[in-house]
């Protein structure tokens, strides 16, 4: 079993994007630890499917992969795909997120051009 490793975070300040300094060390190859955070992960109805009820086809929208503004990536190589949501309007305000769950109240950040 891994270690949590908690950073200070960068305050935030004129709607910029915050760099969440939490970091998991382990020996685990990343399959083995993408896998355990699947398995722990919070599921939403109001995430996409496989992960909740949200049809990509009926209710399409971007997932935090594309770039939103609320999606705080971890440190390392976790952070390509795992994150914490830090928009107070969604249901998946500060819990643990894999980057294809979203929701409806994604924002694009000031690098992306979402349309």
């Amino acid at each position: 079993m891994g270690a949590i490793v908690y950073g200070a975070n960068e305050s935030i300040a004129g709607g910029e994007r915050l760099r969440l300094s939490l970091s998991y060390h382990s020996s685990e190859p990343m399959p083995e630890l993408h896998q355990r955070l699947l398995e722990i992960v919070q599921y939403l109805p109001s995430d996409f499917e496989p992960y909740g009820r949200r049809d990509r086809d009926d209710d399409w929208g971007p997932d935090c992969s594309c770039g939103c503004k609320y999606f705080l990536p971890l440190e390392g190589q976790l952070g390509m795909d795992w994150g914490v949501c830090a928009n107070p309007a969604s249901p998946r305000a500060s819990l643990l997120t894999f980057e294809h769950q979203g929701c409806k109240e994604f924002e694009a950040g000031e690098d992306e051009a979402y349309d």
